[in-house]
């Protein structure tokens, strides 16, 4: 919490001025649409890494944190080495 508000609080607020001041009720569509690309791009890769490991809930669980925390490295969009052996 900060300043007594809670940052989920906060952050609507902060999408809520930046949709009325740019006029756009999505302005992260386009950002949206790379992110939803890529992930398409990596689903088969992912998916054998899913279906290859021991225990495919936890492995696709693992997946989906690191995906949701963007591990992304500069050169691609590839985990970053340190977070992959977590990953297995």
């Amino acid at each position: 919490m900060r300043n007594g508000r809670a940052m989920p609080e906060l952050a609507t607020n902060v999408h809520r001025l930046v949709k009325r001041v740019t006029g756009n009720a999505d302005p992260y569509s386009q950002l949206k649409d790379k992110y939803t690309s890529t992930a398409l791009e990596l689903y088969p890769k992912l998916d054998a890494i899913i279906e290859a490991s021991e225990d495919t809930l936890l492995t696709a669980a693992k997946l989906a944190i690191a995906g949701n925390n963007r591990f992304w490295s500069k050169d691609g969009y590839q985990l970053r080495k340190r977070h992959r052996e977590h990953v297995k």
